[in-house]
């Protein structure tokens, strides 16, 4: 097992009360298989999107939500943001916010 933590826990939590009922219990169950296959979870559910960052993607009829986090050490998986989707490209400023968040993640660690 995989120990999921969030960057931002007040974030996290206010942009998964903003779901309908439905995607953010799917979103919690797909935080469940993340938690149980860590890194040896695929598509469709995980997508690697550079050396540092992966997304989880959970879909709930046309709903379409990412969650960006990377992994650190001892089985810790960091979530550091998340979004509606609306495009079919990933959003470049929430790539380059999961970028910042793990940078700032291990600078605080000394590293």
């Amino acid at each position: 097992m995989f120990k999921l933590i969030f960057y931002d826990f007040k974030e996290i939590e206010a942009f998964m009360l903003s779901l309908r009922k439905k995607l953010a219990v799917k979103v919690e169950n797909d935080f469940k298989l993340l938690e149980e296959y860590g890194n040896m979870l695929r598509m469709p559910h995980s997508e690697k999107l550079d050396d540092n960052i992966f997304e989880l993607r959970v879909k709930q009829g046309s709903d379409i939500v990412r969650v960006l986090y990377f992994f650190d050490k001892g089985r810790i998986i960091v979530v550091a943001n998340a979004y509606m989707k609306k495009k079919n490209k990933i959003d470049p400023s929430m790539l380059k916010k999961a970028n910042d968040i793990r940078k700032q993640y291990y600078k605080k660690r000394g590293e």
